[in-house]
């Protein structure tokens, strides 16, 4: 029987993949407690992925513990059938003894410090959802559980489970469990601890450049990164090296706060270059922050093609079909990309969505400043801020958009499809502040002060100004791990939202369906890409 060309391919990479690693690591030997592998050289279930195999533990950054020198209880077996791995393969729990099985990784690291914890695995729907993770580290014990489903943010091999403190020596360690993951296969590889902070430690600063600082923020997230809380070890291990100016030669402000900000920048020891090729050199990860958001497709697609992940602050575009088309960029570059407002991770307003006095969430009204700029469409500009709050509270889910308009006000109110509704009441007369009135189940109560913690009866707690920590956080979270905090349909939603409601006033106030608008974007889109 002939063997198909795509056979011989897959053979022919994954023999040579695999002589290189021998070749590296001749005296590793399978684990004596696990079952044997029983797939041949070259049976893969997904060829496209062989690539991504890291033959030799010893290529990688940091201290890595491999599933050859684990403590294993219970009956594992050996495959190679699922790509990528790390070194001979990779353990399953055969979906046998849940609850009873485990395997335990002690590393013998160097010196007492922060690490960052990576955990590598293959990935497909018959891998468990809901993996127990335990670490031992220096302060206790973290418990986790990980979705071995999702593809891994590091190469599509290594996720990051955090920064976690460690002693010197063999105290600490990370085990993989297997209770409550009937009917599912639970993987085990290889766990890497890195360093936090070092230099030298193969390459696991995360060095950000910034394309466009006319905004305050990309001073306010370099010194978050460079200096953060003793209590935010997610923030700790980013470095900004390099900014391009930006700046747009329409808006004179943005002008002005370019040169504002500049000499802070410097400050905080951020090269200033001349070109957005030289922060693209010099980086690992970029932040677009220009306040632009009609300049930010041209950059985000430069970011994209070099395969530097991508934030981009608010305004994320200045349209609709910008916002979808930077997804589809970003899934054709395989590079993540999300955006959001500083709002979004406000303690007070995301803290509502679970809200023990509120509970499940019935609905939703949101206020805030609302100044409306000609070379923005009307929410986009500022009003954003509150439309991410309110997505924040209700989450995704709108269909439809109504917006009554004023000189002094707006007025939107979405619906969601589960009948839930949620409103925006835009000011600009009068006091602006920025909050929410949220109706649950369980009570109604106010969001309180954006930047602080949620109100606990009504009152906010007294506690540090976490105004730009919050989504800075997650910005370094994604850096690290490739993994997004918000799906890119959640983005285009709420942009479609906006949308639907400067559609709602072009036509007197009715109401206007988010699929409407959302089709009509897509056909532009698709007919620019073929121009």
């Amino acid at each position: 029987m002939k063997k198909s060309a795509v056979t011989v391919a897959t053979m022919t990479v994954f023999l040579a993949v695999s002589a290189i690693g021998e070749s590296r690591q001749r005296k590793v030997r399978p684990h004596p407690d696990a079952l044997p592998n029983p797939h041949q050289p070259g049976e893969v279930d997904n060829p496209k992925l062989v690539p991504f195999i890291v033959t030799s533990p010893r290529d990688l950054p940091g201290i890595v513990v491999d599933e050859t020198d684990a403590v294993l209880i219970g009956k594992w077996r050996y495959s190679t059938h699922t790509p990528p791995y790390v070194g001979l393969g990779y353990l399953h729990d055969q979906k046998l003894g849940k609850g009873k099985s485990s395997v335990t990784y002690t590393p013998e690291l160097p010196r007492a410090g922060m690490y960052e914890v990576r955990l590598s695995h293959c990935y497909n729907i018959r891998r468990a959802t809901n993996t127990p993770i335990t670490i031992r580290h220096a302060e206790g014990e973290a418990t986790l559980r990980i979705n071995q489903q999702e593809t891994p943010g590091h190469k599509r091999l290594f996720r990051s489970l955090g920064n976690y403190r460690f002693r010197k020596g063999k105290g600490g360690w990370l085990r993989i469990s297997t209770t409550g993951t009937d009917g599912k296969y639970v993987i085990a590889d290889a766990v890497q601890f890195i360093p936090v902070g070092d230099s030298n430690a193969g390459g696991n600063v995360v060095r950000v450049g910034i394309l466009g600082f006319d905004s305050y923020q990309a001073l306010a997230f370099t010194q978050l990164f460079h200096k953060p809380p003793a209590d935010n070890p997610d923030l700790v291990g980013l470095r900004v090296v390099a900014a391009w100016p930006g700046g747009s030669p329409d808006l004179q402000e943005t002008l002005d706060d370019v040169e504002r900000w500049k000499p802070r920048l410097v400050e905080q020891g951020v090269q200033i270059v001349d070109s957005i090729e030289d922060v693209l050199k010099q980086s690992d990860v970029v932040m677009i922050m220009s306040v632009d958001g009609r300049a930010h497709l041209k950059l985000a697609k430069q970011a994209l093609l070099a395969e530097k992940p991508v934030y981009i602050g608010r305004p994320m575009a200045a349209s609709l079909d910008d916002v979808i088309e930077m997804f589809q960029l970003a899934e054709r570059h395989d590079t993540p990309l999300f955006s959001c407002s500083q709002h979004r991770y406000s303690p007070g307003f995301y803290g509502m969505r679970d809200h023990p006095e509120v509970g499940k969430v019935q609905g939703c009204d949101v206020y805030g400043g609302c100044p409306i700029v000609p070379h923005h469409p009307d929410l986009f500009w500022h009003a954003i801020h509150s439309i991410e709050t309110l997505y924040t509270i209700m989450g995704p889910g709108s269909v439809s958009v109504t917006r009554a308009h004023t000189a002094d006000t707006e007025l939107v109110t979405g619906v969601w499809k589960d009948g839930r509704i949620g409103t925006y009441r835009g000011i600009r007369k009068g006091a602006v502040k920025y909050s929410a009135l949220v109706f649950g189940d369980k009570g109604v109560a106010p969001a309180g002060k954006y930047g602080y913690d949620a109100p606990v009866n009504g009152v906010v707690p007294k506690g540090r100004y976490k105004g730009y920590e919050g989504v800075a956080t997650e910005i370094a979270k994604f850096y690290k791990t490739r993994e997004l905090p918000i799906s890119p349909s959640e983005t285009i939603e709420l942009f479609a939202f906006m949308e639907a409601a400067h559609e709602s006033k072009r036509r007197n106030g009715v109401p206007v369906r988010l699929e409407e608008v959302l089709s009509a974007a897509r056909k532009r889109v698709a007919k620019r890409l073929r121009q």
